[in-house]
């Protein structure tokens, strides 16, 4: 189990080109230093001004840390049902530091204590508020892992946000939803270059 979170970048200045960068994260926010370490080092040419970060679910939230890491300097942002309830869901079950084990298993994966003390003052939508490039969020509205409120909230609080929301679509979507997804999110990266 780990977290996908991309980078979609040019290699020049049509769709055709395209680049795509993934950076798999374990579930931590530490590893965010490995997006600006990919930039400078610029191994590729890359620019981060013409980059686009694509997130779903916990990718989403690591794609909103990597975000604010880089100070809006990211092209635009693309989110897929983002996991944005993951510090409210952790502080609910933690609600005392002590309560806090120093390690547990989760879908098949051994978090630490440090992982929940990491998100334990995080403000996640104080930080999204200061997000400045244009962003699409995609969400289902069957989503039983995800709800709903949390896209639709993070829409309401960041400046250039639009939420697109796909029914009878889950935390995960069908064929034809990712189908529907693809285009648009191609149309956004179009508009946005």
């Amino acid at each position: 189990f780990g977290v996908n979170a991309f980078v979609y970048t040019r290699a020049n200045r049509s769709v055709d080109g395209l680049v795509f960068m993934g950076a798999y994260a374990f579930v931590g926010f530490l590893s965010l230093a490995t997006l600006e370490y990919a930039f400078d080092v610029n191994v590729y040419s890359w620019r981060i001004e013409e980059s686009f970060l694509f997130g779903g679910s916990m990718g989403g939230l690591v794609s909103c840390l990597a975000l604010a890491e880089t100070k809006n300097r990211i092209c635009a942002l693309i989110l897929l049902f983002p996991a944005l309830c993951i510090v409210d869901d952790w502080n609910d079950k933690f609600k005392n530091t002590e309560d806090i084990p120093d390690e547990m298993m989760f879908w098949n994966l051994k978090l630490g204590k440090n992982f929940f003390m990491s998100m334990r003052n995080m403000d996640v939508y104080r930080m999204l508020s200061d997000f400045a490039v244009n962003t699409l969020i995609f969400h289902g509205d069957k989503d039983p892992i995800v709800p709903l409120r949390y896209s639709e909230k993070a829409e309401n609080t960041i400046k250039n946000a639009k939420l697109i929301v796909f029914e009878g679509e889950g935390h995960g979507f069908t064929s034809e939803g990712n189908q529907k997804m693809d285009e648009m999110m191609l149309e956004f990266i179009k508009e946005n270059l």
